[in-house]
């Protein structure tokens, strides 16, 4: 499982007056950003599936969400055995200089957690650079001035052997008897190792070691400048999640939305499949990991983050727009549980004057936002080669946006200064590429 808001990049990148590469523009980043809420019966089971349909440009489109009955309020976490694995290598910036962002972020994501650990867990700290070693073994958790004085000590030095680090983490915890209920390993990087390992796949393969070992592992790419490849590979995995944060500002707000659930998983095995009726297809997946209307994720973690899954369902008539929805999981205690929902047209529905129908107000603003980050994504691609092109789909996108927009402010006008917000930045994307400015990448160059 991977949350990444690299759409934060774009904005910060547009504001500065440079056109984003088409990686920074993820639909499932923007839908992060506005509550998308789908009705639905209370869901009495650790994971339910809810779903809403809609018509627009001849295609039909299917939001999915998902609920739980965990209670985030009363939430207690389990005791934890957790190895801060840290990267100290000279791009990270530990001298907190002009570069120093990345060591930034991992000085106060650390310190912010030492505040949530007590003395039913266990914490220890490796670092890596050229080379790896432990800085601190397992003591208790509320041990918070020892822990805060090595977290202020850490410095910088030389490349990153980030395989190094896993190696010693991962020997931590065979010399330690943990009786904590859960162990993990944090793992808090820029994510550009150079030395020794690189390669997604020898990490999938360590990440699978902490697998088999009992060993969840949560990954924190600080900084701009991320592998995304070695990032999914190492997180896929059980237990496995992942985050990026791009400046130390955004260091509450991430623990806020996410702690202490990122290190609690509540399921596993998670499938979703999405079944069309009356002889549609899945076209196109927004913010949906997987293909053909499958998702498929081996861990599931609660997050205040909002968002929604989307689906495109080309091939067939609006009279004929319906889908089967099958979800299937295993709880942590290994019980298996299953969910199916039918969705189909109720009587009587049918297309506006602007040949549009949807089902609710969340699965029309969902399209919305995900055809304006498409269309911004699929410019930004082209923009370097086929600038006519590109100038002509940003501008459709545009226009396509800001009719929407007010298809939505007329039914929700409190949601319009969030939606112009958007309009907005597309506006600003669209005038620089007209004025021909550079195109930045995901290091913000």
């Amino acid at each position: 499982m991977l949350e990444s808001s690299p759409t934060d990049l774009a904005r910060e990148l547009v504001a500065g007056g440079v056109v984003p590469p088409a990686a920074a523009l993820l639909v499932e980043g923007i839908l992060s950003k506005h509550d998308l809420p789908l009705a639905g019966a209370e869901c009495t089971t650790t994971l339910g599936i809810r779903g809403a349909l809609g018509w627009q440009d001849d295609s039909g489109w299917l939001q999915l969400g998902l609920s739980s009955n965990v209670d985030m309020e009363s939430f207690a976490r389990p005791s934890m055995g957790l190895a801060l694995l840290v990267d100290v290598s000279g791009s990270m910036g530990w001298g907190y200089g002009e570069h120093g962002e990345p060591a930034l972020i991992t000085r106060d994501l650390m310190l912010a957690m030492l505040e949530n650990f007590g003395a039913h867990d266990v914490v220890g700290i490796a670092t890596f650079a050229t080379n790896a070693r432990m800085v601190q073994g397992f003591i208790p958790g509320d041990k918070h001035g020892q822990l805060r004085e090595i977290i202020q000590a850490l410095s910088a030095s030389g490349s990153t052997n980030m395989e190094a680090g896993m190696n010693v983490v991962r020997g931590m915890f065979a010399e330690a008897e943990i009786q904590a209920e859960q162990k993990r390993v944090i793992l808090l990087t820029d994510a550009q190792p150079n030395v020794g390992a690189t390669t997604a796949g020898s990490f999938m393969e360590q990440a699978g070691d902490l697998e088999r070992a009992g060993i969840g592992l949560t990954i924190i790419g600080t900084g701009i400048g991320l592998n995304p490849d070695v990032m999914t590979a190492m997180v896929n995995l059980t237990g496995g999640n992942g985050f990026s944060i791009s400046s130390a500002g955004r260091v509450p707000q991430f623990m806020d939305d996410n702690w202490p659930w990122m290190v609690c998983p509540i399921a596993y095995d998670l499938e979703v499949d999405a079944n069309p009726t009356g002889g549609l297809t899945v076209g196109k997946g927004y913010g949906f990991p997987g293909d053909n209307g499958q998702l498929r994720t081996a861990s599931v973690f609660l997050s205040k983050r909002r968002g929604a899954l989307l689906l495109r369902l080309d091939g067939g008539q609006f009279e004929q727009l319906g889908a089967d929805l099958l979800l299937s999981y295993r709880t942590p205690v290994g019980e298996v549980l299953s969910q199916t929902l039918t969705l189909q047209l109720p009587g009587g529905a049918s297309l506006d004057e602007a040949e549009r129908y949807f089902e609710s107000y969340s699965v029309q603003k969902t399209t919305a936002l995900a055809l304006l980050v498409d269309g911004m994504r699929q410019a930004a691609e082209i923009y370097m080669h086929e600038r006519e092109e590109s100038l002509r789909l940003m501008a459709a996108t545009v226009e396509q946006f800001a009719s929407d927009l007010t298809a939505l402010s007329a039914q929700n006008p409190a949601d319009g200064i969030e939606l112009e917000r958007e309009l907005a930045f597309a506006e600003q994307m669209l005038q620089l590429m007209e004025a021909g400015a550079r195109q930045g990448t995901l290091y913000g160059l």
